[in-house]
């Protein structure tokens, strides 16, 4: 099995982190095309897994954590939330939170708790992900660092 690499995208995979994450049913219309605070799983030149952080202020939202098909299962997803998880403390981020149809499960075993929507600061609320992308029946979780 090839061995993979975490490492922070470059404004040039734009197009191909966008493929990755609408293959995966995540958003890509609100991405940011320079791709800051985006980090990717480079399989032998292969894209193999996503992971972004959007910084607000003291607070962050985690974004688009999707794994290959083939890769999944493997402990991928949960390097890829380390490094984002990094990624939030080292610019300070205190509160991390984010939207799930799917994977409430994973981030409850990584420490986010499943919050009330209309409890969210207004920052997230004015993310894309949270007015507009996110179906309302998105699960909202949080988490301290």
């Amino acid at each position: 099995m090839t061995q993979f690499t975490i490492r922070p995208a470059r404004p040039d995979e734009c197009a191909r982190v966008a493929l990755f994450l609408k293959h995966h049913e995540l958003a890509i219309d609100d991405i940011d095309p320079t791709l800051p605070g985006f980090f990717v799983a480079d399989e032998g030149g292969d894209l193999v897994g996503t992971v972004g952080v959007e910084l607000l202020g003291k607070l962050g939202l985690l974004r688009s954590l999707a794994v290959s098909r083939t890769r999944q299962g493997q402990g991928l997803g949960k390097q890829l939330y380390e490094q984002a998880l990094k990624y939030a403390q080292a610019h300070g981020i205190e509160k991390l939170y984010l939207l799930t149809t799917t994977a409430d499960t994973f981030f409850a075993h990584n420490g986010f708790v499943c919050i009330e929507r209309q409890t969210v600061p207004e920052e997230i609320k004015q993310t894309e992900q949270y007015s507009r992308i996110c179906p309302d029946s998105a699960i909202v979780m949080e988490k301290m660092l």
